[in-house]
């Protein structure tokens, strides 16, 4: 009675007594005629309400017409005269059974039904053939005729301080309590006063906010989280308890010496509830969990509410999480749009609008201090307010010149609740009258006929084998089902199949005690009365929030009855626990252990069934497999560490791998491949299961997320579909690769669906054409299927053998060593193979998995799958010392705008022999300034390997021959790499212990022997090359060879230009002297000249240089010529600046002779231009006259 939104009265509870006398009703009765045209029309009027029609049936066998008579108005009596063959009848008040059923009767009878609310009554007839409804109709003075009844007892109200004024204390607080105890009961003080404590922050006696706004934070500890509860929820909670119901004030004990036995009574409760609360239309979100996600526009019942963007369900901002008790409220955060991709153009820029079912003048909203809001209020067509402040404060009283129909709110703010005000305000007295009750001894309720027990992880084993390698799966606790049939009232047995209805049982409390065989003394399951209220188990789905649906339906204030005619009631036994480990009165068995349990009927007064009901005994069994393996490393507040491997693991160790340390060297031994499996165990896994006791460790040869086989045909349906037949390696389940794509022939298939088992059809569609534009079928033959690992794929069925056992202790890291496992040579460069690890109890009534082969009894996780990949990592043997001789000079093409390609036949600059056996070479490369800077020359005279890093030494390098040393060092300490001869940088490059980090692949892979090219930036370099072997597995040796030759890119910068030197008077007669100066890339001069022609006067003619480009093997006799003014050719004379009369002076510029043997007499022009080794000339110079001395 009074509103929902408070379980106490504010006002206490007045309570009256009366015999009971009938009331007038108002009778309407349908016939023979009615009834057939119901039959046709499915309803008919009375005038107090609405008669709806249906066909159903009593049982399985009889078949039945049902008639649903809905009142417009509640009643608290009616009573039907029926005349049928069979009748079944009950009332109803929203939904659930409130008065008692009526046994099947036939032929003409009455049945009366009572209540403290009717609103609707079905009844299930056979051949009806009249129907009678009487109607009670309040009179008038219905209420004053309770002014003289003496009242039983006044302000009944919760025992606390905080509701009734005539408490100073906790003391008399408890005191109160005990004085609505019944002879022989009792409380425990303690728990009282905590019961209460828990109670004080919630309850008061104003109206901010209502008791059911408020939300309790609770937990058992301070490290586990807080559960919400509604305020209202623990009082509702003592109410079905009997003596906890008269200790809080809900309910009283009628022990007056005046009752009369055979007499009946009624009685009448008042109430005293804040008006707001009964008139005022409130709209919340206290029914609604928080960090529940809403969609942008709802209903809260008749109000719909429309946001900027969705918002979330929030507990108050500021909400202390601290402690193991805390009083908040929930509410909605209001905002302006904050994120673009939410577009309500219907709102504007509002954050919140309200629509409203009709015009309101007054709106209260319950607001958190500090918002910062304006508003704007509208009529039908018009505003009526605009641009307002909200007014501060967390009670904002609005009011409206004129009704409207819709409120924007803009800004920020924290909203509770919208209330629509009416003017009353103050407590008003709310009363009810019961059902009349008849003063005698009625019998006790019935013992449960049936009671069964079973382990509460059988059913969850069962659910367990899909929960594929999930490593945080909820897990049943050891421990029983109980399970047995509620009792109906009155005696009955039966209830219409496809009724909706829940059957009304005749007791909700039961008491239940348990023994361990073979003992066989009985124990209560909870302390105290051990009163215990059975549930009927239903599995709703969760409630879908879309956008314009209505909360109050998908989280409703009271909750509508149980659509279930399930008569089985519920309970689940754990027996006791100690979050802290202290002693408890029920300590959890040992599995394996025999139980049984008995069960009787506890009445609405408390009164026990006169028998038990015993149950079959049960062995407690656990029946769930430990949580699998996890990571060596345990993840600390889901925190992820990426420095180490995450979850289950394996390295493997292949021989001469390049990446092994010295102790995995050493673990390796002489074995060809070691593969370590790791894994760990930490706490949380075995505070999850304390009953793991080993790892089990399995081989798997083929792949796991695939399946091999044969598309064995092809049916071409048309359209690009086609159905295939496929023969499978192993058997896979229906549709598992259902809307993904398989490879066939290159392209991929579209898989519409495919049958189950080894031979199967699968259902293809091509999407993509192939090169000729045509959807053509996939060509037969072998094929490899992806699938998902499933937990079929994870059991150890499934595997190719078990191939070790680890136990449990307390070690939290684990290991497993497996030699080689993989096939790895030259011949089969790359193997895998999958491993996994499980982990087992050992409990003896599990039977292994690959019994009767393996004995291993126990419940076993699903299996953790790891793949190990390997590769063959065995390196030829090559290593041929670098030669100290000269070695060949090989010029590219002359740099011009793109790259310079080059091909080197690497046999050509080997020693014979070399390459024998070799197949597969990888050319490397490094040029002279990389190598030059390797090198560095000390103090006294050694020629030290750079290191690569600080943390590695630099190593002297041994020069044989003392005039090579001297050379490479003057070359090295003037610091110029072109001073550095050919074979030096052979030499040096091929002795550096460090050179595989400053030499670049040419190839990426290992080639054929043979030819290979190169390519170059047009820049001018010399490049050393040398070759590693390769093989089969295309791995690359760590030794080398050095080719015995340099590679140039040429260089287009021309020598200096000759210039003549005077003749001097000892100078002999037809003697040209020209000086060079110093330029080290300058290897020749040449000497161009014609003979003059005769009496020829004026200044000298100069003619023109040609030069055959990317021709060295002209050079240099052949690579130039010379046309002279006169257009022909002149002659050369090519002067090595290597030869012996060639004079250098102390700064290195040389000094040549030129001498014509021409004909004496006669006169000649003589130009010069030098030359350097990449065959580039100079500007010529001259030309110089000369006459061939007479007699010469």
């Amino acid at each position: 009675m009074g509103p929902f939104s408070w379980v106490y009265s504010p006002g206490g509870w007045n309570i009256q007594r009366r015999l009971f006398t009938r009331r007038p009703s108002r009778c309407e009765a349908i016939g023979t005629q009615e009834i057939a045209r119901i039959r046709t029309e499915r309803e008919w009027r009375f005038s107090f309400g609405w008669l709806s029609y249906r066909n159903g049936r009593f049982d399985e066998i009889t078949s039945a017409e049902v008639f649903r008579l809905d009142l417009e108005k509640p009643t608290t009596f009616i009573r039907l005269n029926i005349q049928a063959k069979l009748s079944f009848s009950y009332a109803l008040y929203r939904g659930k059974v409130v008065s008692t059923i009526t046994p099947k009767n036939s032929g003409s009878f009455s049945v009366e039904f009572m209540a403290t609310a009717i609103d609707a009554v079905v009844s299930y007839l056979l051949d009806p053939q009249t129907i009678q409804y009487c109607v009670h109709e309040p009179e008038e003075n219905e209420e004053q005729s309770w002014n003289d009844v003496p009242f039983l007892v006044k302000g009944l109200q919760l025992p606390m301080v905080e509701l009734d004024p005539s408490l100073n204390n906790p003391d008399e607080e408890f005191e109160r309590a005990k004085s609505r105890l019944l002879p022989g009961e009792d409380i425990d003080p303690v728990e009282f006063k905590q019961l209460v404590k828990s109670l004080r922050p919630t309850v008061k006696t104003n109206s901010y906010p209502r008791h059911v706004d408020k939300i309790v934070l609770l937990r058992a500890e301070e490290t586990t989280n807080f559960e919400e509860l509604n305020a209202t929820a623990p009082l509702l909670s003592l109410i079905n308890h009997p003596k906890w119901r008269r200790i809080m004030g809900f309910g009283w004990f009628d022990h007056d010496s005046a009752l009369q036995q055979g007499q009946s009574y009624e009685y009448r409760i008042t109430g005293f509830f804040p008006r707001e609360d009964l008139y005022d239309r409130v709209y919340g979100f206290h029914t609604i969990s928080s960090n529940t996600a809403l969609p942008s526009s709802f209903f809260l019942g008749d109000l719909m509410l429309r946001f900027s963007q969705p918002p979330r369900v929030e507990l108050v901002p500021g909400t202390s999480l601290n402690g193991l008790q805390q009083l908040s409220r929930r509410g909605i955060a209001l905002q302006m749009a904050d994120q673009s991709f939410w577009t309500f153009p219907a709102i504007e820029n509002w954050s919140l609008v309200l629509d409203f079912s009709s015009p309101v003048q007054q709106l209260q909203l319950e607001m958190l201090l500090g918002h910062n809001l304006e508003y704007e209020a509208w009529n039908y067509n018009n505003p009526v307010i605009s641009g307002q402040p909200l007014p501060a404060g967390e009670i904002v009283q609005i009011s409206f010149p004129s009704p409207i129909i819709q409120l924007r709110l803009k800004g920020t703010g924290f909203l509770f609740t919208m209330r629509i005000t009416q003017s009353l305000r103050g407590l008003k007295p709310v009363s009810m009258v019961l059902p009349p009750v008849l003063f005698k001894n009625t019998p006790r309720p019935a013992t449960p006929a049936f009671f069964e027990i079973k382990n509460l992880q059988e059913i969850a084993a069962a659910n367990a084998q899909d929960n594929g390698i999930a490593t945080s799966a909820a897990r049943s606790a050891l421990g029983f089902q109980l399970e047995w049939e509620a009792s109906l009232q009155n005696g009955l047995t039966y209830w219409p199949p496809g009724e909706i209805t829940a059957p009304p049982i005749e007791s909700a409390l039961y008491q239940i005690e348990h023994r361990q065989l073979p003992l066989t003394e009985w124990k209560p399951i909870l302390p105290e009365e051990n009163w215990i209220i059975g549930h009927r188990r239903r599995n709703d789905d969760k409630a879908v929030i879309k956008a314009g649906a209505d909360l109050m339906q998908l989280f409703p204030e009271m909750p509508s009855p149980e659509a279930t005619t399930n008569q089985r009631m519920h309970w689940e036994d754990v027996f006791d626990f100690s979050p802290d480990n202290e002693p408890v009165q029920r300590p959890l068995p040992q599995p394996g252990t025999r139980h049984q349990y008995r069960i009787r009927a506890i009445d609405i007064i408390g009164r026990p069934s006169d028998d038990w009901q015993k149950s079959i005994p049960v062995d407690l069994q656990k029946l769930l497999p430990p949580p699998v393996p996890v990571g060596p490393v345990p993840v600390v507040d889901d925190i992820l560490d990426f420095t180490s491997p995450a979850g289950v693991h394996a390295r493997l160790l292949v021989k001469d791998a390049p990446d092994l340390t010295p102790e995995e060297i050493s673990l390796l031994g002489n074995d060809n491949n070691l593969i370590i499996l790791k894994w760990g165990w930490h706490k949380e896994q075995r505070d999850m299961d304390p009953y793991a006791r080993e790892f089990r460790i399995y081989r798997r040869n083929q792949a796991l997320d695939s399946i091999p086989g044969q598309l064995i045909s092809v049916a071409d349906l048309g359209n690009g579909r086609f159905e295939g037949s496929f023969q499978l390696e192993s058997p896979v389940r229906a549709n598992t690769v259902k809307n993904s794509f398989v490879e066939l022939g290159g392209y991929p298939f579209y898989v519409q669906s495919h049958e189950a088992g080894n031979a199967i059809k699968m259902m293809l569609e091509r999407r993509i054409p192939d090169a000729n534009g045509q959807l053509s079928p996939p060509f037969t033959g072998k094929v490899n299927i992806p699938i998902l690992i499933g937990s079929d794929r994870l059991q150890p069925q499934g595997w190719s053998a078990r191939i070790g056992v680890v136990p449990i202790t307390k070690s939290t890291a684990y290991s497993f060593e497996l030699r080689n496992a993989l096939d790895l040579s030259v011949a089969h460069t790359r193997d895998e193979l999958w491993l996994g690890v499980s982990s087992s109890d050992d409990q003896p009534y599990v039977e292994d998995k690959l019994a009767p082969t393996e004995n291993r009894t126990g419940n076993e996780s699903p299996i953790v799958p790891v793949r190990v990949q390997g590769r063959f990592q065995g390196r030829p043997q090559f290593d041929i010392p670098p030669p100290l001789v000269d070695v060949p000079r090989l010029l590219t093409r002359e740099p011009e705008t793109g790259p310079i390609r080059f091909e080197i036949n690497v046999a050509d600059f080997l020693e014979p022999g070399t390459l024998s056996g070799i197949t597969h070479i990888r050319l490397e490369r490094t040029d002279a300034g990389t190598v030059f800077n390797q090198y560095r020359v000390t103090s006294d005279n050694r020629v030290m390997a750079v290191a690569p890093s600080a943390a590695q030494p630099d190593v002297e390098v041994t020069i044989p021959n003392p005039g090579d040393k001297n050379n490479i060092i003057e070359a090295l300490r003037n610091v110029n790499s072109s001073g550095l001869a050919d074979r030096y940088l052979v030499f040096l490059t091929g002795s550096h212990p460090y050179r595989a980090t400053f030499f670049e692949p040419v190839t990426a892979n290992p080639v054929n022997v043979g030819i290979i090219a190169d390519s170059f930036l047009p820049q001018t370099n010399r490049f050393v090359y040398r070759i590693r072997a390769g093989n089969a597995a295309g791995l690359i040796s760590a030794g080398d060879a050095m080719l015995e030759m340099v590679v140039r890119v040429p260089s287009l910068k021309p020598g200096s230009v000759p210039e003549l030197i005077p003749r001097e008077k000892n100078t002999p007669p037809g003697l040209i002297q020209l000086r060079i100066a110093p330029d080290e890339n300058i290897t020749h001069v040449v000497f161009f000249y014609a003979e003059a022609s005769s009496g020829a006067a004026g200044p000298p003619s100069r003619g023109s240089l040609l030069r055959i480009a990317n021709r060295p093997d002209l050079y240099p006799d052949n690579l130039l010529r010379f046309r002279t003014p006169a257009g022909d050719f002149a002659q050369q004379f090519i002067k090595d600046l290597s030869e012996s009369d060639v004079t250098e002076d102390e700064h290195g510029t040389k000094t040549i002779s030129f001498e014509l043997e021409e004909d004496p007499g006669s006169s000649w022009r003589i130009w010069a231009c030098t030359l350097t080794r990449d065959g580039i000339p100079c500007e010529p110079a001259g030309p110089w006259r000369m006459l061939v001395p007479v007699g010469q």
